[in-house]
Protein backbone atom coordinates (compact mmCIF):
# COMPACT_ATOMS: atom_id res chain seq x y z
CA UNK A 1 0.00 0.00 0.00
CA UNK A 2 2.60 2.63 1.28
CA UNK A 3 4.02 1.91 -2.75
CA UNK A 4 0.97 2.51 -3.95
CA UNK A 5 0.64 6.07 -2.07
CA UNK A 6 4.43 7.18 -2.78
CA UNK A 7 4.23 6.37 -6.92
CA UNK A 8 0.71 8.42 -6.77
CA UNK A 9 2.44 11.35 -5.42
CA UNK A 10 4.88 10.82 -8.00
CA UNK A 11 2.77 11.31 -10.43
CA UNK A 12 2.03 14.14 -9.64
CA UNK A 13 5.40 16.20 -9.07
CA UNK A 14 4.76 17.92 -12.27
CA UNK A 15 1.70 19.08 -11.00
CA UNK A 16 0.85 22.42 -8.82
CA UNK A 17 -2.73 23.39 -7.53
CA UNK A 18 -3.38 26.37 -5.66
CA UNK A 19 -6.94 26.44 -3.95
CA UNK A 20 -8.35 29.63 -2.25
CA UNK A 21 -11.08 28.82 0.57
CA UNK A 22 -12.68 31.39 1.48
CA UNK A 23 -13.97 32.06 5.31
CA UNK A 24 -16.67 33.55 5.87
CA UNK A 25 -16.95 34.13 9.42
CA UNK A 26 -13.39 36.26 9.25
CA UNK A 27 -11.80 38.63 7.12
CA UNK A 28 -8.41 36.17 6.27
CA UNK A 29 -8.01 33.55 4.59
CA UNK A 30 -5.65 30.31 3.93
CA UNK A 31 -4.03 29.82 0.88
CA UNK A 32 -3.18 26.10 0.90
CA UNK A 33 -0.09 24.78 -1.81
CA UNK A 34 0.19 21.26 -3.23
CA UNK A 35 3.74 20.90 -4.27
CA UNK A 36 5.55 17.95 -5.35
CA UNK A 37 3.60 16.14 -2.54
CA UNK A 38 4.55 18.48 0.23
CA UNK A 39 1.41 20.33 1.48
CA UNK A 40 2.62 23.81 2.65
CA UNK A 41 -0.15 26.42 3.66
CA UNK A 42 -0.10 30.53 4.55
CA UNK A 43 -1.90 32.84 5.84
CA UNK A 44 -2.77 35.57 3.99
CA UNK A 45 -4.96 38.88 3.67
CA UNK A 46 -8.26 38.46 1.81
CA UNK A 47 -10.89 41.40 1.35
CA UNK A 48 -15.09 39.32 1.63
CA UNK A 49 -17.66 40.74 0.42
CA UNK A 50 -21.44 39.56 0.21
CA UNK A 51 -22.59 39.85 -3.40
CA UNK A 52 -25.68 41.95 -4.28
CA UNK A 53 -28.36 39.91 -4.97
CA UNK A 54 -30.19 40.16 -8.34
CA UNK A 55 -33.59 41.53 -8.70
CA UNK A 56 -34.48 38.28 -10.39
CA UNK A 57 -32.98 35.76 -7.89
CA UNK A 58 -34.67 38.09 -5.03
CA UNK A 59 -38.47 38.39 -6.60
CA UNK A 60 -41.67 36.24 -5.25
CA UNK A 61 -43.54 36.03 -8.14
CA UNK A 62 -46.51 34.90 -5.91
CA UNK A 63 -46.01 37.79 -3.52
CA UNK A 64 -46.49 39.91 -6.51
CA UNK A 65 -49.76 39.13 -7.21
CA UNK A 66 -51.08 39.81 -4.21
CA UNK A 67 -52.63 43.15 -3.44
CA UNK A 68 -50.74 45.56 -1.77
CA UNK A 69 -51.78 46.73 1.08
CA UNK A 70 -53.97 50.56 1.47
CA UNK A 71 -52.56 53.30 3.21
CA UNK A 72 -55.52 55.17 5.13
CA UNK A 73 -55.44 58.82 3.59
CA UNK A 74 -58.00 61.53 4.43
CA UNK A 75 -60.89 61.76 7.03
CA UNK A 76 -61.48 58.83 9.24
CA UNK A 77 -63.93 55.69 8.70
CA UNK A 78 -67.30 55.54 10.68
CA UNK A 79 -66.17 53.13 13.17
CA UNK A 80 -62.66 54.79 14.07
CA UNK A 81 -64.79 58.08 14.66
CA UNK A 82 -67.54 56.56 16.44
CA UNK A 83 -64.79 54.91 19.22
CA UNK A 84 -63.29 58.54 19.01
CA UNK A 85 -66.65 60.12 20.40
CA UNK A 86 -67.47 57.19 22.56
CA UNK A 87 -64.83 57.72 24.71
CA UNK A 88 -65.76 61.21 24.94
CA UNK A 89 -69.60 59.96 26.03
CA UNK A 90 -70.82 60.92 22.56
CA UNK A 91 -73.09 59.26 20.02
CA UNK A 92 -73.98 59.27 16.60
CA UNK A 93 -77.16 60.67 15.66
CA UNK A 94 -79.26 61.26 12.46
CA UNK A 95 -79.64 65.25 11.05
CA UNK A 96 -83.33 64.87 11.77
CA UNK A 97 -82.65 64.89 15.66
CA UNK A 98 -82.23 68.20 15.46
CA UNK A 99 -84.73 69.38 14.00
CA UNK A 100 -88.06 70.16 15.40
CA UNK A 101 -91.10 68.94 13.02
CA UNK A 102 -94.84 69.49 12.77
CA UNK A 103 -98.08 67.48 12.15
CA UNK A 104 -102.16 68.32 12.84
CA UNK A 105 -103.90 65.96 14.75
CA UNK A 106 -107.75 65.70 15.06
CA UNK A 107 -110.04 63.88 17.13
CA UNK A 108 -113.93 63.55 15.71
CA UNK A 109 -116.69 61.02 16.95
CA UNK A 110 -118.53 60.45 13.62
CA UNK A 111 -122.00 59.00 14.82
CA UNK A 112 -122.01 55.69 13.51
CA UNK A 113 -124.66 54.34 11.00
CA UNK A 114 -126.75 52.61 13.24
CA UNK A 115 -127.32 56.02 15.22
CA UNK A 116 -129.39 57.16 12.15
CA UNK A 117 -131.02 54.13 10.49
CA UNK A 118 -133.85 52.02 11.78
CA UNK A 119 -137.02 53.19 14.37
CA UNK A 120 -134.56 54.36 16.87
CA UNK A 121 -132.54 56.84 14.53
CA UNK A 122 -131.44 60.35 15.72
CA UNK A 123 -133.87 63.23 14.52
CA UNK A 124 -132.60 65.58 12.02
CA UNK A 125 -129.66 63.68 10.66
CA UNK A 126 -129.25 62.04 7.25
CA UNK A 127 -128.15 58.75 7.22
CA UNK A 128 -124.30 57.65 7.16
CA UNK A 129 -123.56 57.83 3.25
CA UNK A 130 -124.86 61.46 3.01
CA UNK A 131 -122.81 62.38 5.97
CA UNK A 132 -119.36 60.88 5.39
CA UNK A 133 -118.21 62.85 2.21
CA UNK A 134 -119.02 66.09 4.56
CA UNK A 135 -116.88 64.47 7.22
CA UNK A 136 -114.13 63.63 5.17
CA UNK A 137 -114.04 67.21 3.80
CA UNK A 138 -114.08 68.44 7.41
CA UNK A 139 -111.06 66.35 8.38
CA UNK A 140 -109.31 67.59 5.31
CA UNK A 141 -110.45 71.30 5.83
CA UNK A 142 -108.37 71.27 9.14
CA UNK A 143 -104.89 70.01 7.35
CA UNK A 144 -105.24 66.92 10.00
CA UNK A 145 -102.38 64.41 8.30
CA UNK A 146 -103.84 61.81 11.57
CA UNK A 147 -107.28 61.45 12.98
CA UNK A 148 -108.80 59.48 15.63
CA UNK A 149 -112.26 58.35 14.61
CA UNK A 150 -115.11 57.03 17.62
CA UNK A 151 -118.14 55.26 16.08
CA UNK A 152 -116.43 54.83 13.00
CA UNK A 153 -118.58 51.76 12.10
CA UNK A 154 -118.08 49.41 9.23
CA UNK A 155 -119.98 50.72 6.54
CA UNK A 156 -118.89 54.22 7.46
CA UNK A 157 -114.97 52.77 6.95
CA UNK A 158 -116.22 50.90 3.51
CA UNK A 159 -117.39 54.31 2.09
CA UNK A 160 -114.15 56.31 3.51
CA UNK A 161 -112.16 53.77 2.16
CA UNK A 162 -113.92 54.41 -1.42
CA UNK A 163 -113.78 57.87 -1.23
CA UNK A 164 -109.83 58.19 -0.72
CA UNK A 165 -108.54 55.25 -1.53
CA UNK A 166 -104.26 54.90 -0.81
CA UNK A 167 -104.26 58.43 0.82
CA UNK A 168 -104.92 57.25 3.84
CA UNK A 169 -103.95 54.34 6.17
CA UNK A 170 -106.78 53.54 8.63
CA UNK A 171 -106.28 50.74 11.47
CA UNK A 172 -107.84 48.76 12.33
CA UNK A 173 -110.92 50.11 9.82
CA UNK A 174 -111.75 47.07 7.71
CA UNK A 175 -108.90 44.92 8.98
CA UNK A 176 -110.26 43.18 12.37
CA UNK A 177 -113.84 42.68 11.38
CA UNK A 178 -117.33 44.98 12.38
CA UNK A 179 -116.95 44.64 15.95
CA UNK A 180 -113.53 46.83 15.71
CA UNK A 181 -113.74 49.64 12.83
CA UNK A 182 -115.75 51.78 15.25
CA UNK A 183 -112.65 52.97 17.01
CA UNK A 184 -110.31 53.72 14.24
CA UNK A 185 -106.97 56.25 13.37
CA UNK A 186 -106.39 57.21 10.16
CA UNK A 187 -103.09 58.64 8.29
CA UNK A 188 -102.22 60.69 6.03
CA UNK A 189 -100.13 58.10 3.32
CA UNK A 190 -98.03 61.01 2.03
CA UNK A 191 -96.88 62.29 5.86
CA UNK A 192 -97.31 59.16 7.58
CA UNK A 193 -95.80 55.09 7.22
CA UNK A 194 -97.13 52.72 9.86
CA UNK A 195 -94.50 50.88 11.98
CA UNK A 196 -96.78 48.88 14.82
CA UNK A 197 -100.46 48.45 14.88
CA UNK A 198 -101.75 47.06 18.68
CA UNK A 199 -105.04 46.90 20.00
CA UNK A 200 -105.85 47.41 24.05
CA UNK A 201 -109.14 46.02 26.37
CA UNK A 202 -110.93 49.27 27.39
CA UNK A 203 -114.11 48.41 29.41
CA UNK A 204 -117.01 49.83 27.96
CA UNK A 205 -120.63 49.07 28.94
CA UNK A 206 -120.94 46.79 31.98
CA UNK A 207 -117.03 46.73 32.12
CA UNK A 208 -117.24 44.39 29.08
CA UNK A 209 -113.85 44.73 27.46
CA UNK A 210 -113.62 46.78 23.97
CA UNK A 211 -110.44 46.13 22.20
CA UNK A 212 -109.37 49.55 20.80
CA UNK A 213 -105.90 50.72 18.53
CA UNK A 214 -102.80 52.10 19.12
CA UNK A 215 -100.38 52.70 16.33
CA UNK A 216 -96.87 53.73 15.86
CA UNK A 217 -96.51 55.83 13.12
CA UNK A 218 -93.12 57.40 11.16
CA UNK A 219 -92.98 60.63 10.22
CA UNK A 220 -91.32 60.79 6.83
CA UNK A 221 -90.78 64.38 6.53
CA UNK A 222 -88.17 63.84 9.75
CA UNK A 223 -87.80 60.00 10.16
CA UNK A 224 -88.54 60.21 13.96
CA UNK A 225 -91.69 58.19 15.27
CA UNK A 226 -94.81 59.01 17.33
CA UNK A 227 -97.13 56.58 19.39
CA UNK A 228 -101.21 57.51 18.65
CA UNK A 229 -104.01 56.03 20.41
CA UNK A 230 -107.55 56.55 20.22
CA UNK A 231 -110.11 55.73 22.78
CA UNK A 232 -113.98 55.74 23.19
CA UNK A 233 -115.09 55.72 27.35
CA UNK A 234 -119.13 54.48 27.76
CA UNK A 235 -121.48 57.07 28.22
CA UNK A 236 -124.22 56.80 31.01
CA UNK A 237 -126.40 55.03 28.54
CA UNK A 238 -128.42 51.72 30.58
CA UNK A 239 -126.52 52.87 33.50
CA UNK A 240 -124.69 55.13 35.23
CA UNK A 241 -120.73 53.81 33.93
CA UNK A 242 -118.20 56.68 35.97
CA UNK A 243 -116.65 53.67 37.17
CA UNK A 244 -115.95 51.77 33.85
CA UNK A 245 -114.93 55.58 32.76
CA UNK A 246 -112.74 55.64 36.04
CA UNK A 247 -111.19 52.48 35.19
CA UNK A 248 -110.73 53.05 31.31
CA UNK A 249 -108.97 56.08 32.47
CA UNK A 250 -106.26 54.55 34.69
CA UNK A 251 -105.72 51.84 31.91
CA UNK A 252 -105.22 54.32 29.32
CA UNK A 253 -102.72 56.83 31.23
CA UNK A 254 -100.79 53.85 32.17
CA UNK A 255 -100.52 52.62 28.75
CA UNK A 256 -99.41 56.16 27.41
CA UNK A 257 -96.91 56.51 30.48
CA UNK A 258 -95.20 52.88 28.71
CA UNK A 259 -95.23 53.77 25.02
CA UNK A 260 -93.70 56.80 26.26
CA UNK A 261 -91.04 55.87 28.82
CA UNK A 262 -88.04 55.51 26.08
CA UNK A 263 -88.47 59.31 25.19
CA UNK A 264 -90.62 58.70 21.86
CA UNK A 265 -93.68 61.12 21.92
CA UNK A 266 -97.42 59.96 22.48
CA UNK A 267 -100.84 61.47 21.34
CA UNK A 268 -103.89 60.48 22.59
CA UNK A 269 -107.66 61.01 21.23
CA UNK A 270 -110.89 60.30 21.80
CA UNK A 271 -114.69 60.27 23.26
CA UNK A 272 -113.98 60.36 26.99
CA UNK A 273 -117.66 60.56 28.04
CA UNK A 274 -116.43 62.83 30.83
CA UNK A 275 -114.78 66.44 30.88
CA UNK A 276 -112.80 67.51 34.29
CA UNK A 277 -113.32 64.02 35.40
CA UNK A 278 -111.28 62.41 32.95
CA UNK A 279 -109.15 65.39 32.03
CA UNK A 280 -107.84 65.95 35.78
CA UNK A 281 -106.82 62.39 36.46
CA UNK A 282 -105.80 61.25 33.18
CA UNK A 283 -103.31 64.22 33.14
CA UNK A 284 -102.01 63.70 36.78
CA UNK A 285 -101.61 60.33 36.04
CA UNK A 286 -99.69 60.82 32.57
CA UNK A 287 -98.28 64.20 32.48
CA UNK A 288 -99.49 64.57 29.33
CA UNK A 289 -101.69 68.47 28.69
CA UNK A 290 -104.09 68.99 25.79
CA UNK A 291 -104.23 71.62 23.00
CA UNK A 292 -106.55 73.61 24.90
CA UNK A 293 -105.08 73.83 28.06
CA UNK A 294 -105.65 71.34 30.23
CA UNK A 295 -102.83 69.69 32.46
CA UNK A 296 -101.83 69.08 36.16
CA UNK A 297 -99.39 71.25 37.16
CA UNK A 298 -97.49 70.70 40.55
CA UNK A 299 -100.51 68.98 41.78
CA UNK A 300 -103.13 71.06 40.52
CA UNK A 301 -105.67 70.54 37.86
CA UNK A 302 -105.99 73.52 35.28
CA UNK A 303 -109.02 73.36 32.78
CA UNK A 304 -110.31 75.53 30.13
CA UNK A 305 -113.85 76.68 29.56
CA UNK A 306 -116.03 75.38 27.21
CA UNK A 307 -114.31 71.57 27.40
CA UNK A 308 -116.42 69.19 25.62
CA UNK A 309 -116.33 64.94 26.04
CA UNK A 310 -113.50 65.60 22.73
CA UNK A 311 -110.21 65.59 23.58
CA UNK A 312 -106.33 65.52 22.53
CA UNK A 313 -104.02 64.95 25.01
CA UNK A 314 -100.17 64.80 24.46
CA UNK A 315 -96.85 64.49 25.69
CA UNK A 316 -95.36 66.58 28.07
CA UNK A 317 -92.36 67.53 25.65
CA UNK A 318 -95.19 68.52 23.00
CA UNK A 319 -95.78 72.17 22.37
CA UNK A 320 -98.97 73.07 21.35
CA UNK A 321 -100.67 75.63 18.89
CA UNK A 322 -103.69 76.54 17.12
CA UNK A 323 -106.82 74.22 18.61
CA UNK A 324 -110.36 74.57 17.64
CA UNK A 325 -113.35 72.75 18.82
CA UNK A 326 -115.31 72.87 15.40
CA UNK A 327 -118.91 72.72 16.12
CA UNK A 328 -119.69 73.86 12.59
CA UNK A 329 -120.31 69.41 12.26
CA UNK A 330 -123.44 69.66 14.64
CA UNK A 331 -124.84 73.00 12.65
CA UNK A 332 -124.45 70.56 9.27
CA UNK A 333 -125.99 67.65 10.75
CA UNK A 334 -122.52 65.68 10.15
CA UNK A 335 -122.64 64.52 13.64
CA UNK A 336 -123.49 65.37 17.09
CA UNK A 337 -120.01 66.12 18.29
CA UNK A 338 -117.22 68.42 17.09
CA UNK A 339 -114.57 68.00 15.06
CA UNK A 340 -111.68 69.24 17.05
CA UNK A 341 -108.04 69.61 16.13
CA UNK A 342 -104.58 71.31 17.41
CA UNK A 343 -101.25 71.36 16.00
CA UNK A 344 -98.37 69.55 17.54
CA UNK A 345 -94.75 70.73 17.35
CA UNK A 346 -92.24 67.95 18.60
CA UNK A 347 -89.33 69.46 19.72
CA UNK A 348 -85.52 68.15 18.71
CA UNK A 349 -84.33 65.09 20.58
CA UNK A 350 -80.70 66.62 21.55
CA UNK A 351 -79.34 70.18 22.70
CA UNK A 352 -77.61 70.98 19.01
CA UNK A 353 -75.34 73.29 21.36
CA UNK A 354 -74.09 70.79 23.14
CA UNK A 355 -73.35 68.33 19.57
CA UNK A 356 -70.62 68.00 17.85
CA UNK A 357 -69.72 68.20 13.92
CA UNK A 358 -66.93 65.80 12.63
CA UNK A 359 -66.20 64.88 8.66
CA UNK A 360 -65.69 61.27 8.13
CA UNK A 361 -65.21 59.39 4.51
CA UNK A 362 -68.94 58.83 4.58
CA UNK A 363 -69.24 62.65 4.77
CA UNK A 364 -69.84 65.72 7.76
CA UNK A 365 -71.30 63.39 10.67
CA UNK A 366 -72.90 64.79 14.29
CA UNK A 367 -72.40 63.33 17.29
CA UNK A 368 -74.21 64.74 20.10
CA UNK A 369 -73.94 63.35 24.32
CA UNK A 370 -75.17 60.27 24.59
CA UNK A 371 -77.75 60.84 27.68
Amino acid sequence: MRLIVLGVVAGLATVVATVAIPLLTTERAQRVTVSAGVVTSQSTSVEVSTPEPTPEADRDPEADSLPKPKVPVGPPGLKVLDHQFRERGMVRVDKSALQPFVFRVASYNVLGASHTSGKGARKGYAGYAARTPGQVGLIEAHRASVVGLQEFQHPQARQFAGLRGSAYGVYPGLQLGEALSQNSIAWRTDTWSVVETHTIGIPYFGGRPVQMPYVLLRHLGSGRTVWFGNFHNPANIGGNHAGWRAAATRIEADLANRLGADGTPVVMTGDFNDRAEFACPFSARSGMHSPDGAATVNGVCRTPRGMSVDWIFGSGSLQWSDYVQDWSSRDRRLSDHPIIAGTATVPSIHDPSKCRRAKARAGMQIYCPAS
